[in-house]
């Protein structure tokens, strides 16, 4: 009787296909949570927080950048900052927020600036359509053999000395990814493409604006995207496993036949262009490990308040600007229990100078300094251990996603 209810309650054989699909994604997610909770070979036992941190600049801006790896076995995020892509007048930065595995983001990272160079649009100044042709055919170059065995490459020279194990390069292809959030800094304007929720933020007059916006799963656009292709969100998943909506890897989450715009997950970037003002103070570009700590404002207001104790002219400023003091002694608010047990490890960031007529001024260097906060968000001592881990996804898979087969 029970048989009878199921295929009389499903009147296509379209309905049931939909249910049994549904049923695999539910299950594999509890496995995944019950892998997550109970091997914690994936993470260490004590959160990594050694700081890597560069600073730079040129006549026109000054940068700090810094990552830090935290929970995680590997560094699994990557920037770039790249002065005088074309000499004296375009400059560009990036931070990617790898899941899945470090492969990715450090493939972005080794390709973004050359991919660039190489456009026609970037040489004609076509900057919105040189970053959208950049995401995606770097996103394409993922599938392609030279792309496969370089991502291999990256496994055995930095997974596999944290983990143990080397992947495929096709195999990482379709289960690793990264978030991409991009900024190109002309003398007068900054374009930001992002694909993820990694975001950019950019300060004036003590105030902070979104230049970008987090791409999760259930925003309205974005569930109407998954749905139509044939997923579902679940629990603020794509299919109830990765927690993001755009990204370049990922390819089990895409149809090589479907146009990008149209994925599931989609390296489609969002961009935005702002006209540089002389009020411009900075930007941030962060991933996540930040902003589940911090709201835009809170950081814009905790590098001002950083930058205002540094003495001006002071070498190396953006640099002090950028590695910060341990973010859980300047939150206004406690963050939630789940963000608070969360691994919050990784963090990485750009941020813009002057690029107005102050960029032309003899104004001392902190008036040109970017920087940026980075720090694990627990406690002081950074030594909470979480209870589930954080991520866009869980640990990586062997199994490939059925939805193509």
């Amino acid at each position: 009787m029970s048989q009878c209810g199921v295929v009389n309650k499903f009147n296509t054989g379209a309905q049931l296909f939909k249910f049994i699909k549904y049923l695999y994604y539910s299950i594999y997610y509890i496995n995944t949570k019950t892998i997550l909770k109970e091997q914690m070979g994936e993470y260490l036992s004590t959160p990594k927080k050694d700081k890597n941190s560069i600073d730079g600049g040129n006549a026109s801006l000054r940068y700090g950048a810094c990552g830090m790896q935290g929970w995680r076995k590997t560094m699994e995020d990557a920037h770039v900052t790249a002065l005088d892509v074309i000499e004296g007048e375009v400059s560009v930065f990036g931070v990617f927020d790898g899941h899945g595995g470090c492969e990715v983001a450090r493939y972005v990272e080794n390709h973004l600036v050359e991919e660039l160079k190489k456009n026609e649009n970037f040489k004609k100044a076509n900057y919105r359509q040189a970053l959208t042709d950049v995401f995606l055919g770097i996103d394409r170059m993922l599938l392609t053999e030279t792309g496969k065995k370089e991502l291999a490459r990256i496994s055995q020279k930095h997974g596999a000395m944290a983990t143990g194990h080397v992947y495929d390069g096709g195999d990482l292809a379709v289960q690793a990814g990264c978030t991409c959030c991009v900024a190109i800094i002309t003398k007068t304007e900054v374009y930001v493409a992002n694909s993820g929720d990694t975001r950019c933020v950019i300060a004036s007059k003590n105030k902070a604006k979104d230049m970008s916006e987090d791409h999760k799963p259930d925003l309205p656009a974005e569930k109407r995207r998954i749905q139509r292709a044939g997923g579902f969100v679940e629990e603020g998943r794509v299919n109830g496993i990765i927690a993001i909506s755009r990204a370049i890897g990922d390819w089990e989450y895409k149809n090589p036949q479907f146009k990008p715009e149209d994925n599931m997950v989609t390296a489609v970037p969002e961009i935005k262009v702002e006209q540089l003002k002389p009020d411009h103070d900075f930007m941030i570009i962060a991933c996540d490990g930040i902003w589940d700590c911090l709201t835009s404002q809170q950081a814009v207001d905790f590098v001002y308040e950083t930058k205002n104790k540094l003495a001006k002219g002071s070498h190396g400023a953006s640099l002090k600007v950028a590695k910060g003091s341990t973010l859980g002694g300047t939150r206004k608010t406690a963050p939630s229990p789940v963000k608070k047990t969360t691994i919050g490890g990784a963090a990485s960031a750009s941020a813009l100078g002057k690029q107005s007529a102050l960029s032309h001024s003899t104004a001392s260097t902190t008036h040109s300094v970017i920087g940026c906060p980075f720090q694990n968000c627990g406690d002081d001592d950074g030594q909470d251990m979480p209870y589930e881990p954080r991520g866009e996804r869980g640990p990586r898979r062997r199994q490939h996603d059925m939805r193509f087969n």
